[in-house]
């Protein structure tokens, strides 16, 4: 059994970077960042927010998006947001 905890706490301390709760786009303000963003269908991927529209992302179903430090999400392998 495989799972993913996400602590979104420290969405708060930024003003800008996608925020997505629940299907729900509470900041589309982007940054130059990469998100982690998890799909209705489980399905888990990154993106970045220079290529990436909340709007495109919500198109897709985007369930949740959570900022990433810079690199932590490099390999995009199986992606259906990113390139």
């Amino acid at each position: 059994m495989r799972f993913l905890a996400i602590n979104g706490d420290y969405y708060g301390a930024r003003q800008s970077g996608y925020v997505i709760r629940n299907g729900v786009v509470y900041r589309s303000q982007g940054s130059n960042g990469e998100d982690m963003v998890i799909a209705k269908d489980g399905s888990l991927s990154f993106i970045s927010e220079s290529d990436t529209t909340t709007d495109s992302l919500m198109q897709k179903q985007a369930l949740a998006g959570s900022f990433l430090r810079t690199g932590a999400g490099r390999e995009r392998r199986g992606s259906c947001f990113g390139k």
